[in-house]
């Protein structure tokens, strides 16, 4: 594995993640009132769990995709 190509995976993951998750909270902070019911708290605790485990998973396709379309090859085929 190249370090270059992981390393550049890692910190488009990262970057991937903060701008959704920004973005998510933007959203979720815009739709949320402090006047609302308990089911109102519950319904947005679920949606804020499922907000969070989405960008971690964009996240990491997109840093694993990257690292490996600028990895270096090891062979060549004739």
């Amino acid at each position: 594995m190249s370090w270059s190509a992981g390393i550049a995976g890692a910190l488009a993951a990262t970057a991937v993640t903060f701008i959704i998750v920004a973005l998510g909270s933007g959203i979720g902070l815009s739709f949320a009132s402090p006047y609302g019911g308990p089911s109102v708290i519950t319904t947005i605790t679920i949606a804020a769990a499922v907000w969070l485990v989405m960008p971690e998973t964009m996240g990491f396709a997109t840093g694993g995709y990257l690292a490996g379309r600028l990895r270096s090859q090891a062979w060549r085929s004739p």
